[in-house]
């Protein structure tokens, strides 16, 4: 049949259609992807393109404007639209800091919100990639605000139903810092800066000149936990986005750790005073390349960590020897909380590693407010509806038994080491506490007695512990009891608190 040709009005309707549709893209916009490119800096749609599979992006709003006729925008500031990743639907919005500084104009919050209605209706992951200086200040009354103004609480609802992410490549302040800490997951580079409000604003408020650096710098959120990840560049940002979302897609085909299982027989040191780094051991239990650490730089005496072992998705939490000798201080005890949440929202197994002598002590942990904050541990592993698999890799002093995930948490299993030990504290200082005054050589035995009644094979032998193993045997171990408990695991879809 031979094609009907187009009437000349519509032929010019649609490539008047054609050309408004091109006009918002990078091929159209080369002076301003030239200034990105100037800072170092991808566009607003590249980073879209480096994490979505390709071609499946469909965009929502390209065509909008701002609210105001004066301002110039393509889109309004703001990418938006749904995509796939691995072949899973995701909503995707990326700000665009070539259009006023990436500003929250009005038309642009009102995409945003509608991405997140979306998210909500179907369940899909979100990914935010924000930069920005926060709210357009020539749009800032209150009445032309609109649908905008449901984003927040949209974003809040969707916390523990789906994942929620936001990378942050550069500069993002005021509202874009409050979308970064609704997020589930928070991943900057390191030349970010992330504040609840920038230069001009501080000036006005505290009298003092200060770079966004200055303010809010990727390394001061690393240290303080309010970023889960620093990236190296934007290349790893986007990877490390993809990564994450991985872990919430159900089991992979497996693959063998990076060592082979008998090299964890030589990785702790029998002596509880000899410092190793856990991550070994991590690693050396999780499936090749499968190990994404999260927040790092923050409570360092412990490690939290998104990991698969035999395919199958699982959290991490482990003592660190070398900080503080893997003592649980109030950091560590939040960081222990909001991990597992993250996990129970969305049914992954924690594994738990144990070796510490307990919570800090002392006049500088009471003024911590420790009392409260280790008590939020063992709150929120008395009510988490996910299974815990613990393995006491040397020490379980004090109250690490209730804060590690032990027996009476709920633990479905429960193993130790040869080179664990429990007790109410170390040997050494309970000796000292039984011994009173009766010399040296009485503590020695009294040390030697405690650890001989604290040993491993005596929790196993009076069934304090469900199974004392080579630890050569713990991957094979934790792999079957995945394959037991994953099938009944559900996900709570509980709100995970943004701490």
């Amino acid at each position: 049949m031979a094609e009907v040709e187009a009437a000349p009005e519509e032929s010019t309707l649609v490539d008047a259609l054609a050309e408004l549709r091109h006009a918002p893209t990078d091929a159209a916009r080369s002076e301003a992807v030239a200034k990105q490119r100037a800072r170092g800096a991808w566009t607003a749609r590249e980073r879209i393109e480096e994490l979505i599979d390709p071609g499946s992006f469909r965009e929502y709003g390209l065509l909008a404007k701002p609210s105001q006729a004066e301002l110039m925008g393509p889109a309004d500031g703001i990418v938006t639209g749904l995509a796939r990743v691995r072949d899973r639907p995701v909503a995707v919005a990326s700000y665009d800091y070539t259009v006023m500084a990436g500003s929250q104009g009005n038309v642009n919050n009102i995409k945003l919100s509608r991405m997140l209605q979306i998210a909500d209706e179907r369940s899909l992951p979100v990914v935010i990639f924000a930069e920005g200086a926060g709210h357009r200040v020539q749009e800032a009354t209150m009445h032309s605000r609109g649908g905008g103004e449901a984003t927040f609480p949209t974003l809040a609802r969707l916390s523990g139903r789906v994942p929620t992410v936001c990378g942050v490549p550069g500069r993002a302040f005021a509202g874009h810092a409050v979308l970064a800490g609704l997020c589930d997951f928070v991943v900057a580079t390191q030349y970010a800066a992330i504040g609840m409000a920038g230069p001009p604003l501080v000036e006005a408020a505290l009298g003092e000149r200060l770079t966004p650096e200055e303010i809010g710098a990727a390394s001061i959120h690393a240290t303080s936990g309010a970023a889960d990840a620093v990236a190296r560049d934007e290349a790893e940002l986007v990877s490390l986005i993809s990564a994450y979302l991985s872990y919430f897609e159900g089991r992979f085909e497996p693959s063998d750790p990076v060592m082979p299982a008998t090299a964890l027989r030589s990785i702790v040191p029998a002596d509880p005073r000899k410092p190793y780094d856990v991550r070994e051991v991590i690693s050396g239990l999780c499936d090749l390349g499968e190990l994404l650490e999260l927040r790092a730089g923050f409570a360092r005496s412990l490690v939290t960590a998104l990991g698969r072992v035999d395919g199958w998705p699982v959290g991490f939490v482990a003592s660190q020897p070398l900080v503080l000798a893997g003592a649980i201080d109030a950091a560590a005890s939040d960081k222990i909380s909001r991990f597992v949440k993250l996990c129970d929202a969305f049914g992954l197994p924690v594994v738990f590693l144990v070796d510490s002598p307990g919570f800090l002590v002392g006049p500088s942990a009471e003024r911590s407010a420790l009392m409260r904050h280790s008590t939020r541990v063992i709150h929120t592993l008395t009510h988490t509806q996910v299974p815990f698999f613990t393995a006491t890799l040397r020490k379980s002093y004090g109250l690490a038994h209730f804060a590690m995930g032990g027996r009476p948490l709920g633990a479905s299993m429960v193993v130790a080491w040869p080179t664990a030990e429990y007790g109410a504290m170390g040997p050494e200082g309970a000796a000292k506490v039984i011994g009173g005054n009766a010399g040296i050589d009485a503590e020695r035995e009294h040390s030697k007695s405690l650890r001989r009644e604290g040993a491993s094979l005596k929790m196993a032998e009076i069934f304090a512990i469900d199974d004392m193993i080579d630890p050569a045997e713990t991957r094979a171990t934790l792999a079957d009891w995945l394959a037991a408990v994953m099938p009944a695991t559900k996900p709570s879809h509980r709100p995970i608190e943004p701490w």
